[in-house]
């Protein structure tokens, strides 16, 4: 029984032994080095998908419309009257509109502008009357349309006569360089006003000399007016 025992215990020495010799042999020898295998690379992954933020959407702002202004009404315009003061009062969405406006003074037509002459008539003579004429499209007067003065504290209204033009006298002077005349001529109803006319104080603007208050100059007003379209 002894024996056996020592005899496993030789022949595991002697495989101690020869393991240890086959090594030593092994690295004098050059036995060939064992070569672990390349890792391949890893595929690149591909990015965790990143949230892109998403714009806030924008109202959608229309455009106000540039409002296109109304065409100018062409009207004839003596000058004077400017440098007396007198202007128009446009009314609002007028059935009808001023389209010639001039004076006389004195009765006189040799000053009036030339375009102007085409209305004149021998019995347009009065030298401080306010004149309205409502023309047809053919030129023709409206012979039932009525025209008012008013003033201050009063008006008065006229028809046109046979020649086709309405007309009052006015009789209250001002001081155009200061204010404007106290009357207001106009076609009756919706219709622009001729505004400031009076008999001016002397001497007019395009006269020479000091003004002087007596009386006021035989001024005429005379206005056109035709149907708006």
């Amino acid at each position: 029984m002894k024996r056996n025992r020592f005899s496993e215990d030789v022949a595991i020495v002697v495989s101690i032994v020869l393991m240890l010799f086959c090594a030593q042999s092994c690295v004098e020898v050059n036995c060939p080095t064992v070569v672990c295998p390349t890792p391949e690379p890893c595929a690149t992954c591909a990015p965790w998908p990143t949230s892109t933020p998403t714009a806030a959407a924008q109202p959608t702002v229309t455009p106000t419309p540039t409002a296109i202004p109304p065409t100018p009404q062409v009207i004839l315009w003596d000058d004077r009257l400017t440098q007396l003061g007198v202007t128009i009062d446009y009314a609002e969405s007028a059935d009808f509109t001023i389209s010639a406006a001039w004076l006389t003074v004195d009765g006189n037509w040799d000053d009036v502008p030339i375009w102007a002459k085409k209305w004149q008539n021998d019995t347009l003579g009065g030298a401080y009357n306010a004149y309205g004429r409502l023309e047809y499209p053919d030129g023709k007067p409206t012979m039932g349309a009525g025209f008012v003065l008013s003033w201050p504290g009063g008006a008065d209204q006229r028809t046109p006569e046979t020649n086709g033009w309405a007309n009052i006298p006015i009789t209250a002077g001002f001081d155009w360089s200061a204010t404007a005349g106290p009357y207001t001529w106009a076609k009756y109803g919706n219709a622009d006003k001729l505004v400031g006319i009076g008999l001016p104080y002397p001497p007019l603007p395009w006269q020479i000399g000091e003004m002087y208050a007596l009386g006021g100059v035989h001024t005429s007003f005379f206005v056109v007016y035709e149907y708006a379209d």
